[in-house]
């Protein structure tokens, strides 16, 4: 099986460490794209959407790929149905996630999307460094 490369620019991530940068009015929910930010930002999903020839306008303030309906999104994330896959659901929990480290996240985002054809990569900084705690270094 052919992996659909998708390449993350951190800066442009919607994850919490730039939710909280780019002052999102303390929402937390997920969104392909999200719709309340300055610059956009967009979740691990919404850059496979990206990737893939979805308009990001489809996709603002949508919160998964079954709400955007579309023949782009890859097998491993839509059903025949067009209901969200197991896999998009659990790279959708990942993306979301509070209490896990930047490091963490893109390794277990890494892994499920292996198993969703996915071949994810990450570049770039985030928009707010994460606190490093001690004995903890710096994996990226």
């Amino acid at each position: 099986m052919k992996l659909l490369k998708v390449v993350i620019n951190r800066a442009e991530w919607d994850v919490p460490p730039n939710r909280d940068a780019s002052l999102c009015n303390g929402r937390i929910d997920g969104q392909l794209v999200r719709d309340d930010t300055d610059t956009p930002l967009l979740c691990c999903l919404g850059h496979v959407g990206k990737t893939c020839g979805i308009r990001m306008s489809r996709m603002k303030g949508s919160p998964t790929p079954q709400d955007v309906p579309s023949t782009k999104w890859p097998v491993g994330l839509v059903s025949k149905k067009g209901d969200d896959t197991s896999a998009a659901c659990r790279l959708i929990q990942t993306n979301d996630k509070r209490r896990i480290s930047n490091p963490d996240r893109e390794a277990q985002i890494i892994r499920q999307g292996r198993k969703a054809g996915i071949l994810f990569g990450f570049v770039g900084e985030y928009l707010r460094k994460e606190p490093v705690r001690h004995g903890q270094q710096d994996r990226l």
